[in-house]
């Protein structure tokens, strides 16, 4: 799982995919040409999202590093904070409300942490949210949460517009324990992005997903099935292309 925002005057890397994508991480930087990363936001501890998160460090020019705080002793956690103490960058913790702009008016919104919600019994649900909103387009990006924290997530934002997206980048891989009905609903995408491994040991995405995504008329897009699938976002339209 990783995606890569290129706004007019910052670049942001969510997450690194695992070590055994590492070379399609890389590539695709360096097709794109990225040279800094203004922002590496590193969404939970898992190996499939921060796997590469050193490499990434150490191979690029990284502006700060943004997390939502990780008690893992995993050996990819250490390496990262090992590699973010030798390249002394800036390193700090997620925060409600806070916005980072990425140029002509676009820019991320953080909607997480949510206050008196607990999350130190599920990693997945440490996962920051985060929506970024360009004009009437928006994207919300989930990491791993499941469905307590979706739930929560309804209930805190409820009468606003906060969760409301264009597209959305499908929970956990299109994991049954995400995606629940009153989060879809709540969302109102069009459009579902799900980052997933061909045949991957967990069955993602489920079918049951699938098919609640087409109950909403989502247009679905896999990793596994399109390869790289890049967005251009414009104030009032957007165009969808993919690697295959």
């Amino acid at each position: 799982d990783a995606v890569l925002i290129e706004g007019l005057e910052k670049t942001i890397l969510v997450d690194t995919g695992p070590p055994s994508d590492r070379a399609s991480l890389m590539n695709e930087l360096n097709k794109r040409n990225i040279k800094k990363i203004d922002v590496l936001l590193l969404s939970h501890s898992h190996a499939d999202h921060i796997g590469n998160a050193a490499e990434v460090i150490e191979n690029y020019e990284v502006g700060s590093v943004i997390e939502a705080g990780f008690p893992s002793t995993s050996p990819y956690v250490k390496k990262y904070y090992l590699a973010v103490e030798k390249k002394k960058i800036p390193l700090r913790h997620n925060k409600l409300g806070d916005v980072i702009e990425v140029g002509d008016g676009a820019y991320l919104r953080f909607l997480t942490p949510i206050p008196e919600f607990d999350s130190s019994k599920n990693i997945n649900n440490q996962s920051i949210v985060t929506k970024l909103v360009y004009g009437k387009m928006s994207v919300l990006l989930t990491g791993d949460i499941e469905k307590d924290l979706e739930n929560r997530l309804v209930k805190y934002y409820a009468g606003t517009n906060e969760l409301t997206s264009e597209f959305l980048k499908s929970p956990h891989h299109g994991s049954k324990t995400s995606s629940s009905a009153r989060f879809i609903s709540a969302i109102n995408s069009k459009v579902a992005l799900i980052s997933l491994k061909s045949k991957n040991d967990f069955g993602h995405p489920h079918d049951l997903i699938l098919q609640r995504y087409e109950k909403h008329n989502m247009k679905v897009y896999q990793t596994n099935l399109n390869g790289t699938i890049r967005v251009l976002l414009g104030k009032d339209s957007y165009k969808i292309s993919t690697e295959f």
